[in-house]
């Protein structure tokens, strides 16, 4: 089992490689600014839904900051 692993893992290191070697990084040059603000828009998103639905549903008061600062 160890072994097939072991193939299993330098194979992929070699794919990895290879994909690595032939990418063209001046062809995606175009697309940095639309992923930045795909990226920006779900880090704001996450945000706004963990403050007004996550911590709502599970409880979060102002007990649980007293107790979580007592200990």
């Amino acid at each position: 089992m160890e072994r097939i692993v072991s193939v299993g893992n330098i194979c992929l290191s070699l794919f990895l490689g290879m994909a690595m070697i032939s990418l063209r990084l001046w062809e995606l040059q175009s697309l940095a600014l639309p992923l930045i603000i795909i990226l920006l828009s779900q880090v704001v998103l996450m945000a706004l839904f963990v403050y007004f639905v996550a911590f709502p549903m599970l409880g979060h008061d102002e007990g649980y900051k007293q107790k979580s600062r007592s200990s």
